[in-house]
């Protein structure tokens, strides 16, 4: 038994106090585990997001601006460069039930038993699609929405929705490299990317508050807690 250890013990005179004096450490770590498992869950979760888009393509652009011909600019998302043609994805981090149709100018998230009206991606999509080919006249240039696994479509997906891991699979089966005339149109693409601003980075999904920096901080100061806890009993308390 290590000194510190076996001084902290000598300050415990019966075995109320010795239970006592893990009890409250013990609590504390358990609490902070129970906030950290909701971030660490969305932080596998991200990472997995991640993996399955790297797999879109031979290669990748994320979160870039585009001119969209009207002096103005278009975020898009990410990029891949295929053998048919240029994807283009529209990441939607939309967990829980999803209706909608193409027709339809208002889509529905629901989650928890609450619904969340949110605008119907494609046509912004189509607009994001017409402002790539202008750059690379004659290429395919493919758009889809994207929806992570953690969204459901009860009535169906509407053409041109996907699910990623879906989508992923779709693209494996084609093993075919990007023909050469491609990769120099994927070069003058790149060229003419530039860095979007920060508003435009990614957000949690509508309805659902982003929880990862008050878990991650939250458990940290249940852990710091109970090691102050014990240090506290170890150098402090008197014997």
């Amino acid at each position: 038994m290590t000194a510190p250890i076996q001084r902290l013990l000598e300050k415990l005179p019966s075995p109320t106090d010795r239970l006592f004096v893990w009890l409250v450490p013990a609590v504390l770590a358990l609490a902070a585990l129970a906030f950290a498992v909701p971030w660490l869950r969305r932080v596998a979760t991200e990472w997995r997001l991640r993996r399955n888009l790297q797999r879109l393509g031979t290669q990748t652009l994320r979160n870039v601006l585009f001119p969209d011909g009207m002096d103005g600019t278009v975020w898009i998302e990410q990029l891949s460069l295929t053998a048919g043609g240029i994807l283009l994805l529209s990441l939607k981090r939309y967990p829980g039930l999803i209706y909608g149709a193409a027709a339809i100018d208002t889509w529905t998230q629901v989650i928890n038993g609450r619904s969340y009206p949110f605008p119907n991606p494609l046509p912004s999509l189509h607009g994001d699609v017409v402002a790539v080919q202008a750059l690379v006249p004659g290429t395919p240039v493919t758009g889809c929405v994207v929806f992570t696994r953690e969204s459901e479509f009860p009535k169906g997906k509407p053409e041109g929705v996907w699910l990623l891991e879906e989508l992923v699979e779709d693209q494996r089966a084609d093993p075919r490299e990007p023909s050469a005339a491609l990769r120099d149109k994927w070069t003058r693409l790149r060229e003419a990317a530039q860095t979007p601003a920060a508003a435009h980075r990614d957000q949690a999904p509508f309805g659902e508050p982003d929880k990862r920096p008050a878990g991650a901080l939250s458990a940290s100061i249940l852990l710091l807690a109970a090691v102050l806890w014990l240090v506290w009993w170890l150098l402090v308390y008197p014997g």
